[in-house]
């Protein structure tokens, strides 16, 4: 059996993996949704705007940004919850959102998607946390 601190630190693990990979979606999903959006008559391939090292670099550094602020708070929000329940819900929502909003708003949409995605932490960490069960006779001692 693990120690709670080797659990503690793969749970952090997986928040970690969790987030960057939420970021990612996040990125390529609000990208692809502000490419939608571009009213140019000339409009080149999805393919090739991705592809973009300009739209790569500055989609890179704006979604490293965002997972750097998001992760101190999924840690904090989420290290108490079920991880398979509750990671799944949060990037869902967090890419949807994002996602939609950059069709409206292009790229200030991250700041709006971030809060939303600490709304729906809040929410999982209420609906999602993991029951607490001691033996019997030691509730007092935690």
């Amino acid at each position: 059996m693990a120690s709670p601190l080797q659990s503690r630190f793969a749970r952090a693990m997986v928040l970690a993996v969790a987030t960057a990979t939420i970021a990612a979606f996040t990125l390529f999903a609000s990208l692809a949704m502000f490419h939608l959006r571009a009213a140019t008559g000339n409009r080149e391939s999805l393919g090739s705007f991705l592809g973009d090292p300009m739209v790569l670099e500055v989609g890179f550094v704006f979604a490293t940004l965002a997972a750097a602020i998001a992760y101190p708070f999924m840690v904090w929000l989420l290290m108490g919850t079920q991880l398979h329940r509750s990671v799944p819900v949060v990037g869902a929502v967090t890419v949807a959102t994002t996602s939609l909003l950059s069709f409206a708003f292009g790229p200030i949409a991250m700041l709006p998607g971030l809060l939303v995605g600490l709304g729906t932490m809040v929410a999982c960490r209420n609906r999602y946390r993991i029951p607490q069960t001691f033996p019997r006779g030691l509730t007092e001692h935690f």
